[in-house]
């Protein structure tokens, strides 16, 4: 940059968007000698949100999965959920919020009377997103033998889980 010019950085929020987090636009300015300007809008939207960096997010879902696999689900589901996660079966409706996910899957797991395999066959990391593949046999008290492979298809801000669809 030329001497005497100037750099200004300006946020604002992404008009017309209400949707949580609140994205922010950069736009960059420099002012050149003799009053001439040149911006540069980013077309990438930044989030304040705190982003993991890939270890640490590895870790995380790694933890999740031997949570899981462990017997422990719920226990990971306090741990690696946040307050306003969202959980869908195939194409149900979504379940919102911890407490109804977790009276859920509660639910669910105290009516396991058998298990055969709960295994993790393999996940990948892909941006914020994690797909884990579970496979599971098991003796359910209201849906008898359960012997399935499920995707769970998460996605993760600011570590924790806020979306989660299963697809079996």
């Amino acid at each position: 940059m030329p001497r005497g010019s100037r750099l200004a950085v300006a946020s604002r929020p992404l008009a017309g968007r209400a949707r949580k987090p609140a994205r922010w636009w950069v736009q960059k300015c420099a002012l050149l000698p003799a009053g001439i300007r040149i911006a540069m809008v980013f077309i990438t939207p930044i989030t304040r949100e705190a982003v993991m960096d890939a270890q640490t997010f590895k870790t995380a879902v790694e933890d999740l999965i031997a949570k899981v696999v462990g017997g422990k689900a719920l226990e990971a589901f306090d741990k690696y959920y946040a307050d306003d996660v969202e959980m869908q079966e195939n194409e149900q409706s979504p379940r919102v919020g911890k407490a109804a996910c977790r009276a859920f899957e509660e639910d669910f797991f105290s009516k396991i009377k058998a298990v055969r395999t709960n295994v993790c066959d393999g996940y990948v990391i892909s941006g914020d997103k994690a797909y884990i593949v579970y496979r599971m046999d098991v003796d359910h008290a209201d849906m008898g033998a359960m012997k399935m492979s499920e995707v769970a298809i998460q996605q993760w801000s600011n570590g924790k889980v806020v979306r989660e669809k299963f697809v079996y």
